[in-house]
Parts: C-alpha cells; structure tokens; sequence
C-alpha cells in the first residue's frame, strides 16, 4: 500500500447526501450540528488582538465545504505570520533524483502567511480558548460549528472553541500548490508532482512546514487571544503537534487532549510497518465481522488468503481496464486501495464498503467514483504530501534503502497486494523531494510545569494503531483514556458520550485527573469507555 495519511476524523471522506443516505439506511449515527445563534456578548476577549467577523461574511466564501452547516455561527479571521528568511534553505527542483543543495535567496521579500481562523465563541461562564488542530497532516481544521450533543455543548458554554487552517493549507495563504491542472488523489508522477509542488509554491514556505513550525504558529495564535494559557485538542496528526507545543511550552499550556495518538518517537519506517501491520488486522476483522451478516462479499471464503485473492481480482481490473472518474482520469489500484482503507477505519462503514465490493465485482463504479470525487474533494493530496515530505524526506544515506524500506513496509499488509509493486510505485513523492526532511524521532520530556494530559486511543485504531499511545502515556505520565473496539478519532464526534464527557470533564477541570496520571489500562482505576 502506498503511504497513507494518518486521517484526521471520521468526516474526512464521503459527506456527499447520497453516502450520508447510506449510512443512516445502515442504522449507523449520523452526528448532528446544532443550530445556535451567534453570541456576540462573549465573542471578543479584550485582550485578543484578532478583528473577528461573521463567517457569512463574503469575504469568507470558499472557506468552508458546501455540506458545513451554521457558518452564521461562527466568527473568521485571519493573522499575518511573517517567515523566517534567514533560514529558509531555497531549493530548486529538477529532473534529476538526487536532492539539491540549498542555500538562502536573500534577494526574494520573505512570504507572510495569512493564517485563517474561527472562532465558536461561548455562550455561557467562559474559561478560556480550545483550539482544535486537525490532522492529515495538510486538513483545514476551521469546521468547529457545534455538534449537536450535550458534550459540546457544555464545551462550548465554558470555552471559545478555536479553528484554524494549518500554514500551507487553503484558505490559509498562501496555499500549497503541485499540480494546477488536476485534482490529485495519488499521483501517477511522484516524480513530477514533487517538481511541481517547487514549482508553484514559495519556497521559504516549502522549508517551513511541518509540526514544529506549527507549534510556534499555535503560540502566535495564543498571543493573538490574548490568552496567557491556551487548552488544545489534538486529532491524529494533530496529536504530534499538541505534545509538542507541552514540550516546548509548559506553562502556556492550561490543558491538552490527544486523540488517535501518534508516537513522536518512532522513525518513519517503523511507523510505516506497525500503521500497515494494523492496517491488515483491521481488514482481517472486517472480512470476520461481515461474514457474520448476511449478504456478505466475502460469503464463498473460509480463510483470509480466499478473501484477499477475491479483493486482488478487483484490482486486477483496474490493472488491466481503463476505468475512468469523474475528472476523465484512470482509476488505479493505488486509488481503489486509498479509497478502501478510508472505509476500513471506521466500523459504521463497513456495511457500506460490503455493498461496494459487490458493485464493484459487478463491474459497477459509479459509487467508487463518486468515493473518489469525494476524496478528491476533501483530500488535498499537495497539501499532504508537502508537510508529509516536509518531515519525512530522505537523506542522502536514508535513500539508498528507501526502496528495500518500501518493499518491506509494502509486505506488512497483504490485503491489497494483488501482485508484486513495482518500484514506480514505491517510490513515492517523498522519495524525490529535493529536500530532506526535518522531523527528529525522540522521547519527549514534558517540564514539571506542564499540564497532565489526556490520551484517548481505540484499541483497534488502524491508522494510529494502540501501541502508540501506551509508548507515550508512559514517556508524557498521560492519563490514558481508552476505548475498546475499531476506528480512528472520535472525541466530541457523539459516538461515545463516555469519552466525550471525560474529556469536557478534563477540559475544565484537568487538575482533578492528576490522580490518574500513568495508570495501565488493566488497572481497575484506569479509563474504559465501552460504548
């Protein structure tokens, strides 16, 4: 399988009214957003420096996808964050596969980010600002519009509930820019599409992505509250930001969440073989579970093997088909297997990937293309990759193994592989990003002064599989609060009132979870929701 992004929540892919229709056919809970009005009377903390405005103002359109619901309620902004000019490294790509060297061009202005924000203000006795950081990396985290549940609304009577879109990503500007032509799910040139991103984006901007720079861009944000300590909830790859910013910034630091746990220290490649290894047992209890139903696909097999030779004559298809999308671009394994593993993380949807399957042996497409428009739609693959590539980029002597790595991190989940990769395949963006990447595997050390902090983690997490979050419970002294079963994501989604209430419960009185910092989860004082 190709790398995957870590997925931030559970709305990332399909919010078209046709699969929502299917996933309430399916009896699985479709979250509602609540209707609220615009509290302007506690909308403005006197300190903040930000000029806040309704989202329904012009100057927003565009910001949100068609399907957000209530943007009246919410406030926007934006805030200028200058660049680093005397160390960004300036790189040029070009056709051949080695990186280049880099060097600052002090001749070109720095970039000035115009870093886009919302705001859900509070409605009730205020604490203070939650900022939301959204995972991918490479999404918009600006859709902070109430959830229809008593969780948040309890969160959102105590807390200004903050948005933003990471630097890079649009409506933030500038954005990150790699094919200008296509939309991209997975490009068919890794090659080129690395050009392109040099090629249509500034490159100071290029230099300065990824988490650590977001975690300053966090801080900014906080001082443009006027907050002296902010609460953060991080998704996904958001969590990596959100331990970060304890790391570096203890005591601006009231309270922090971290859902879907990523593990700061394991390098790129071990991340790779332990999210594909869980990726494949994810797949192994899907087909388990689905045999258990009626009108399963994988009815006529008894053995994983029988199941994965039924989903390999899929993409044998596609192989040797010209199937075409919505864009007029040919579908390709690559994109069937993307699309499949967004489907797999979440066990609601499992009833609809079942009829997919049968469509698709049908020789019917019309609901993966549509999957793939929606992809297309919420996915912004330049985004991904440049962050991605931003941190994960090889070096020079990470290179030379780069293929033998894939090969290996490619064997680790079999459900997909339908025939030996090639190496065109395995060699993704990253591979020739002329750059290589900045990210440092580590132990973090969190400052006697830093907030205890709250892990949530599904035991069956495909994409942050459960082991992360017990390697860094024990590296932070975390409280781990954990939830049995399948998926990726969930906290103040409403499909757990137990973890959504812990969580608002910490949120406003995180001192009163001190007491079960470091606890195993076999131990009886541990936090279990079942639910």
């Amino acid at each position: 399988m190709a790398h995957m992004p870590a997925l931030s929540s559970k709305f990332i892919f399909t919010t078209s009214l046709l699969v929502m229709a299917m996933v309430c056919a399916s009896g699985a809970p479709v979250p509602k957003r609540a209707n609220s009005a615009l509290n302007e009377a506690t909308s403005q903390d006197s300190a903040s420096s930000i000029k806040w405005q309704s989202c329904a103002n012009p100057n927003f359109s565009g910001w949100f996808e068609d399907y957000v619901q209530n943007v009246n309620t919410l406030q926007c902004a934006t805030i200028r964050i200058a660049l680093n000019k005397s160390n960004s490294a300036v790189a040029k790509a070009n056709s051949s596969t080695a990186q280049t060297s880099t060097s600052p061009n002090l001749a070109e202005p720095a970039t000035v980010i115009e870093l886009a924000l919302s705001k859900l203000p509070a409605t009730g006795n205020r604490i203070g600002s939650v900022i939301s950081i959204s995972g991918g990396p490479g999404q918009s985290g600006l859709d902070v519009t109430a959830m229809d549940s008593d969780a948040y609304h309890r969160l959102s009577k105590h807390f200004d509930i903050i948005g933003f879109a990471p630097r890079g990503v649009y409506p933030s500007t500038p954005n990150i820019k790699c094919d200008l032509t296509h939309r991209t799910l997975h490009p068919t040139d890794p090659k080129a599409f690395a050009e392109g991103c040099w090629n249509h984006t500034p490159h100071d901007l290029l230099n300065q992505l990824g988490a650590d720079y977001s975690v300053k861009d966090i801080d900014v944000i906080r001082q443009a509250l006027g907050e002296s300590q902010i609460n953060v909830i991080g998704y996904s790859y958001g969590t990596k930001i959100a331990a970060l910013y304890a790391e570096h910034y203890p005591d601006r630091l009231r309270a922090g969440v971290l859902d879907g746990v990523v593990n700061l220290n394991e390098d790129e490649v071990t991340m790779q073989l332990n999210q594909e290894a869980s990726v494949q047992q994810t797949f192994e209890r899907f087909v388990q579970q689905c045999r258990r139903e009626p009108h399963c696909f994988f009815a006529d097999s008894t053995t994983i093997p029988q199941a994965e030779a039924k989903i390999a004559h899929l993409f044998g298809y596609l192989d040797s088909h010209e199937v075409l999308d919505d864009d007029g671009e040919r579908i390709t394994p690559l994109h069937l297997s993307w699309t499949l593993y967004g489907f797999m993380a979440w066990p609601d949807r499992w009833p609809i990937l079942n009829e997919v399957l049968w469509q698709l042996e049908a020789k019917d497409f019309s609901a993966l293309k549509m999957m793939i428009d929606e992809d297309k739609g919420s996915i912004d693959f330049a985004t991904f990759t440049a962050i991605d590539c931003a941190e994960r980029a090889p070096n020079a002597s990470k290179r030379a193994n780069y293929l033998q790595d894939s090969i290996r991190i490619n064997a680790q989940s079999t459900w997909d592989n339908h025939r030996p990769p090639k190496a065109s395949e395995l060699l993704d963006t990253c591979y020739y990003w002329p750059v290589a990447g900045s990210d440092t595997p580590h132990i973090p050390k969190l400052a006697a002064s830093a907030p205890t902090l709250l892990l949530v983690a599904q035991t069956n997490d495909a994409a942050t599989p459960y082991a992360n979050a017990l390697a860094m419970q024990h590296y932070l002294n975390a409280v781990l609060l954990t939830r049995e079963g399948d998926g990726h994501t969930l906290v103040l989604a409403d499909d757990s009132r137990c973890v959504d209430n812990k969580v608002v419960d910490y949120l406003i009185d995180p001192q009163s979870f001190k007491k079960l910092a470091g606890l195993p989860p076999q131990d009886k004082r541990a936090l279990i929701c079942r639910d």
